[in-house]
């Protein structure tokens, strides 16, 4: 616990509802810095509106490490800004794909962007296109774009074939929230050949608790032993430098139920399954919750893990990927 206390936790993929009583949450779980969803900019504009009315819990929109890193001295926590569809935020089409927007939003915070979500768009194919195409032409030139204005390409919903072609093209790349394929065979988890790929860029995964990407269990909800599984795997593949935290929460939101069959996740029910007999999806045991981050950290240390791995898991491998994108 004081190995947790001292260090940076970032959970690098957050879509919960970020009202009051949620702030104090984070704030009590310890994280230092979290990634929001920004998406459109409606919802870029919500985010920059929360953390402007909350100065003393929270800093930014952050773009550099040292912020992050003054958050910690602070007590407070850093929020940055991402985009888990390009065709969403930058209300593209075939024939405009508005990649010129992209500075627009680079000045309201946004720092990571993902081509496309689950399905095809003009960018590129999702995690659920059996096509697995890849980049489009319009996707090479999003790509190239982003290295210009020093962005990261996130892989966390995309196809095989898009990883590989964005690690081919790209400067920086992470894979926000996904985990180990070989371990659980989820679309939406990462190859090995993508893990390799994802690697040789200096990339990070960031670990998700949701459960059909942590095992395709029928009766038991996964455990944390079960995720750390997938750490396990990729530090025997790539190293442990390799391995962040992404724990994709949607705390106060409908996401996980009631779910209202044909609507929502099952919509894709050979990336989310289905919900219980209740109606619910249920996150992995002791990860539900934002405040559930420091059992990481514990299971880590019952691992066998360094002090060292241990806090590069929890929040320094990230701060590597992210210094070398946006500078100190």
């Amino acid at each position: 616990m004081e190995l947790y206390r001292r260090s940076i936790v970032v959970d690098c993929h957050l879509d919960s509802v970020l009202d009051d009583g949620y702030i104090v949450k984070m704030l009590e779980s310890g994280v230092t810095a979290v990634n929001l969803d920004g998406g459109d900019i409606g919802r870029i504009s919500e985010k920059r509106e929360v953390i402007k009315g909350h100065p003393d819990e929270l800093m930014g929109p952050v773009t550099t490490v040292r912020e992050i890193r003054r958050a910690k001295e602070e007590g407070r926590i850093a929020v940055f800004l991402g985009a888990e569809n390009a065709e969403e935020v930058l209300e593209s089409t075939e024939s405009s794909p508005n990649i010129g927007r992209l500075s627009s939003f680079r000045a309201l915070g946004l720092r990571i962007v993902q081509p496309c979500y689950n399905n095809r768009n003009v960018f590129a194919d999702g995690c659920s296109e059996k096509a697995d195409g890849g980049l489009s032409n319009a996707g090479l030139e999003l790509v190239g774009r982003m290295n210009d204005l020093e962005l990261i390409v996130d892989c966390s919903h995309v196809g095989v074939r898009t990883t590989l072609d964005v690690c081919e093209n790209a400067e920086f790349v992470v894979s926000t929230h996904s985990n180990a394929r070989a371990v659980c065979d989820n679309p939406r988890n990462r190859t090995d050949e993508e893990i390799k790929a994802l690697a040789e860029k200096g990339a990070v995964l960031g670990m998700v608790a949701f459960p059909t990407f942590v095992s395709w269990r029928d009766a038991s909800r996964p455990t944390v032993g079960d995720l750390l599984d997938h750490v396990d795997y990729i530090d025997d593949l790539v190293g442990v430098r390799h391995v962040g935290i992404g724990l994709d929460l949607v705390e106060g939101t409908r996401v996980l139920g009631p779910v209202t069959l044909g609507q929502g996740l099952t919509r894709w029910p050979e990336l989310y399954g289905m919900p219980d007999a209740d109606g619910f999806y249920r996150y992995v045991e002791g990860l539900e919750s934002i405040t559930g981050l420091r059992n990481l950290a514990v299971g880590l240390v019952e691992r066998g893990y360094s002090d060292a791995e241990v806090a590069g898991v929890l929040g320094e491998n990230w701060l590597r990927v992210f210094e070398r994108a946006w500078g100190e």
